[in-house]
């Protein structure tokens, strides 16, 4: 009688770690060079994650980046 064998994977698969969300606008943490998304920096005070547009105190930095852009050719 033949034996019959199942073949198991080399490594079992390992789950997804949950990605970090920004507590701003609630969108996961990602990498710019692989194209998932922006990365998330952490607040000292707060210990909380944002990504740098969405962190408190770096809403002025839209309108300087709009006027250096003007300014450049």
């Amino acid at each position: 009688m033949a034996e019959i064998s199942v073949a198991h994977p080399a490594h079992p698969p390992t789950p997804e770690k949950p990605r970090r969300r920004c507590t701003e606008c609630g969108e996961p943490s990602g990498s710019i060079s692989q194209g998932t998304g922006f990365p998330l920096v952490r607040e000292k005070v707060s210990g909380n994650f944002f990504h740098v547009r969405c962190k408190p105190g770096t809403r002025d930095l839209d309108a300087v980046w709009s006027g250096l852009e003007r300014m450049g050719g």
